[in-house]
């Protein structure tokens, strides 16, 4: 006679499966930032997901400032997204007077780069969407 799994056994081992798979696609995540932040002209990032919120930033007097404007900037694209119906925003370009930030939502994690106003945005986007 075989013995049958707990369903708990079961969701356990789907839990550990998951984080592992989770903890490699942040790690990954994690070195593609590293190298997009070799690129000339880009000051950092943030990447925020449900529970953490990691700031990479060249210079630590600005990060109040780029926080907030990231947030403002998924938050504006939201309620643009509802109030107009538009699908799922998947990345999105902020090009203010001596700086672009490019947003996109990586998994469940929201990312935000920021960059000079020269830097090919397309490039990092890229390099992004590749995981």
């Amino acid at each position: 006679m075989t013995k049958k799994q707990s369903s708990t056994e079961d969701a356990e081992a789907i839990a550990v499966e998951s984080k592992a798979e989770e903890t490699k696609n942040r790690d990954e995540l994690f070195a593609v930032l590293k190298e997009i932040c070799t690129f000339v002209d880009v000051q950092g990032y943030i990447l925020k997901d449900s529970t953490t919120a990691t700031i990479n930033l060249e210079d630590s007097e600005k990060t109040t400032s780029y926080a907030m404007l990231s947030s403002q900037a998924f938050e504006s694209a939201e309620v643009l997204r509802q109030t107009c119906r538009f699908g799922e925003n998947e990345t999105m370009l902020v090009d203010c007077a001596d700086l672009k930030v490019l947003c996109t939502t990586i998994g469940e994690a929201a990312v935000s780069i920021f960059m000079g106003k020269e830097v090919d945005h397309t490039k990092i986007l890229s390099k992004l969407l590749s995981l």
